[in-house]
């Protein structure tokens, strides 16, 4: 029996974890509000594995795994940008409902093909998300993001820690029925930084853990750097962090 032979090539994988999943799933019983959530969530990322039968699309040329509260994206190392924009804009979206997210973006010999995903890349891109992510911030491995820098400048920051991740608030994500908004005279825009500074006072206000604390905090410091950037005056930054 013919069988194709799968190359086993080197491939730019993201791993994204949702941060606090199971503990989500298990207050749904007694905070409904949460349905509505989880269900914009995993709708997001069902969204992005539909689009790739779409051959114009930007995520035509990756490959998208998805199981319970993670998902694996992958493509050829010269569509490097599809990905990190891919991600950026999951992210993004994903805190205007008040989903934080971590991620790995690294580099190896993976397959990833009909649902099948293993090797070096996909490893070195979990480890990267568990290791040294941290935070709620998608990290890239350092000499990937080198070789890259000048296609992907615009997009990802170096930290403090020397990590360097992809800069969610660089997407201009907006709030949801961003036309309806702009009709009705509000800015989708700020509204978006409002409903992400909402969740985020919250989080913090909430944490129960020293850990959940600290990712808090360190997101609500990369949002008051953005809010500056946005320069609206109307919003203010989060105080007490």
């Amino acid at each position: 029996m013919n069988q194709s032979i799968i190359e086993y090539k080197q491939r730019v994988v993201a791993f994204i974890d949702i941060l606090g999943f199971e503990n989500l799933v298990r207050s749904l019983p007694d905070n409904p509000k949460l349905f509505a959530r989880l269900n914009y969530t995993l709708r997001r990322i069902k969204y992005i594995e539909k689009s790739r039968s779409h051959p114009n699309s930007i995520t035509s040329d990756l490959e998208v795994s998805v199981f319970s509260d993670s998902i694996a994206i992958s493509t050829k190392e010269e569509k490097i940008f599809s990905l990190v924009w891919t991600v950026g804009w999951l992210q993004a979206d994903l805190m205007f409902v008040g989903m934080l997210t971590r991620g790995g973006i690294s580099v190896g010999r993976t397959i990833h093909e009909d649902g099948i995903l293993y090797g070096e890349g996909m490893l070195s891109a979990y480890r990267l998300e568990s290791k040294a992510a941290i935070y709620p911030r998608i990290a890239i491995a350092n000499g990937l993001a080198t070789k890259h820098e000048k296609l992907l400048k615009n997009w990802i920051v170096v930290d403090v820690d020397s990590i360097v991740y992809v800069n969610p608030f660089k997407f201009d994500a907006v709030a949801g029925g961003a036309e309806e908004l702009a009709a009705d005279g509000y800015d989708p825009r700020t509204v978006y930084f409002k409903g992400v500074r909402e969740h985020l006072i919250n989080g913090i206000a909430n944490a129960s853990e020293e850990d959940h604390l600290a990712k808090y905090r360190w997101l609500a410091n990369r949002f008051n750097v953005a809010l500056a950037d946005f320069n609206e005056s109307s919003l203010e930054k989060i105080v007490e962090i």
